[in-house]
């Protein structure tokens, strides 16, 4: 989801996974039914900020009440840091959604993240400054040498100002070196990260961190939210996303008749 709250040329971004229910049969009535966004309050674009000419992102957890507030607020992941948490915290503390149903009863809903993105411009390019260093980085995780990836993106992330588009294709890389890692948990994190901080990747990036995404879900571990994952990113079939397709029907058909999902590690899809 995207706030525009234009302020000069300041516009903010944010996405939030409380609203994303699990893919489900809507047209029956169902008691169950998970917490939906209906107020949000955009964040305020720090001043400092501003003539610093800085942008960046906060990736916050939080519950949601049974009366529809926020609490538990915290900060999971940020850049740069202290510079946006207060105002992204403040603005999350005012949101308001209708509740988490269970057998038609109000409950709390844990487990939520929101990344609010801050932008001075709608970047959707590498500078001209750093597109050898980005280059390099990118090479590294070609080559799959992870360690030296790494460190070269390492290297990118301490360099500030970074433009919002820039901070994204960062996370996508460390979701990418991650995975070949096998850290799966954490490189799902980098990568839903990747697609919440900018829209401004080209439809075919997107749809290639999508597939990368779901796969680190699944080897994972986490079946449902996998199935979520491609409702809310969802990507073009494609013979080199095969084999994920079809993991994710056997998970699909597992869930719905109850039965165990067994399924063997998914290798990273290859890109076209």
């Amino acid at each position: 989801m995207i706030f525009r709250a234009f302020t000069a040329f300041v516009f903010i971004m944010a996405a939030a996974y409380a609203d994303m229910a699990i893919a489900a049969d809507q047209s029956a009535p169902n008691p169950d039914t998970p917490a939906h966004g209906v107020k949000r309050i955009p964040p305020h674009y720090p001043a400092k900020a501003i003539e610093r000419g800085e942008e960046g992102w906060v990736d916050l957890g939080y519950t949601i009440t049974p009366e529809g507030t926020t609490s538990g607020i915290r900060v999971r992941a940020e850049y740069p840091r202290h510079v946006f948490t207060r105002s992204a915290v403040n603005a999350l503390a005012k949101w308001v959604y209708t509740p988490r149903l269970e057998n038609g009863i109000p409950v709390p809903q844990d487990n939520n993240h929101t990344v609010i993105s801050f932008a001075l411009a709608d970047s959707a390019a590498i500078s001209d400054s750093l597109q050898a260093q980005f280059k390099a980085a990118q090479d590294a995780v070609d080559a799959e040498q992870w360690d030296q990836a790494a460190q070269l993106i390492d290297q990118l992330a301490a360099i500030e100002p970074l433009n919002l588009f820039e901070l994204a294709s960062i996370e996508r890389m460390r979701g990418r070196v991650t995975f070949g890692k096998r850290q799966f948990a954490v490189a799902a994190d980098h990568l839903a990260r990747a697609l919440e901080i900018t829209t401004r990747f080209s439809p075919e990036i997107r749809g290639q961190i999508s597939e990368l995404l779901i796969a680190a879900t699944i080897n994972g571990g986490q079946y449902a939210a996998a199935l979520a994952d491609q409702v809310r990113w969802p990507f073009t079939p494609r013979e080199q996303n095969r084999e994920l397709r079809h993991a994710l029907d056997t998970i699909r058909a597992a869930l719905a008749t109850g039965r165990t999902v067994n399924l063997p590690p998914l290798e990273a899809p290859d890109e076209p």
